[in-house]
């Protein structure tokens, strides 16, 4: 769907000399339905957030974990800049069709469990998120993916086999994987509750960036005006992400592997 072809007809109707207030009038209207068809309705059609009053963003805490590799033990914040990024391209992504503010923001040091049936937002896994690991305990029945220390545990792939996602380091760079959830919230046990769930998390913090990252601005673009009715869309989606890292930042951003119902 195109609706470029509005602009010209304002500008003609603009050029006929049927005065200035009805020119102003179908500039003003003109350029709310661009903005409606170009960015609200795909935005809203992304996040499908049912109240945003009640949103609640759940950011991870700060914690420092060790890993191994080769035989050295390294260790590294889980936090840090990198949920400060997160929550920044995800904020200016649901402020296109929503109103957002920091009273939608919560810890997980916080008393978020009388929340949870609320539109809910996760930021990072559940080795520094206590909300993360209570969401991966409650679709564990699924049986699509587990959280495992640094890793996720792959469970739909097409040759049914189990795939383990976990950081690959290689000379002064390492690969890192990230996962993306969209679904009608689990905790939500009232069926006429039509909250949604969101969930970013990586390997480590940066992934998680890359995580919120892609979807944003990548998986955004199915959204977009050739499907303004979002023909053929799933509500629940869950997306595996894998990105370069040098220097704390990610790179080379790309889809990997996805399970919708």
């Amino acid at each position: 769907m195109n609706i470029e072809w509005l602009q010209p007809i304002i500008e003609k109707f603009i050029e006929s000399g049927e005065g200035e207030i009805a020119s102003v009038i179908l500039a003003a209207t003109g350029g709310y339905l661009i903005r409606l068809f170009t960015t609200k309705k795909p935005t809203k059609r992304l996040w499908k957030i049912s109240n945003v009053a009640n949103l609640t963003i759940c950011v991870s805490q700060s914690s420092v974990s060790v890993e191994k590799v080769n035989d050295l033990e390294i260790s590294h914040s889980n936090t840090g800049i990198g949920q400060v990024k997160a929550l920044g391209l995800i904020i200016g992504s649901i402020s296109k069709a929503y109103s957002v503010s920091a009273n939608n923001i919560s810890f997980p040091s916080e008393s978020v469990i009388d929340k949870l049936e609320n539109d809910l937002i996760i930021l990072g896994g559940p080795v520094n998120n206590k909300i993360a690991e209570l969401f991966f305990q409650e679709i564990k029945h699924l049986d699509i993916v587990e959280a495992e220390n640094h890793a996720f545990i792959w469970k739909k792939s097409k040759d049914n086999k189990i795939v383990r996602y976990e950081t690959k380091y290689t000379g002064d760079s390492r690969t890192e994987y990230g996962l993306i959830v969209r679904m009608p919230n689990p905790f939500a046990k009232d069926k006429d509750n039509k909250s949604m769930l969101h969930l970013f998390a990586g390997c480590r913090s940066i992934s998680t960036v890359a995580a919120a990252k892609y979807f944003t601005r990548e998986h955004s673009k199915e959204y977009k005006l050739w499907n303004p009715f979002g023909w053929g869309q799933k509500k629940a989606i869950f997306i595996i992400i894998k990105c370069n890292v040098r220097d704390n930042s990610p790179f080379s951003i790309e889809y990997v592997t996805h399970h919708e119902f």
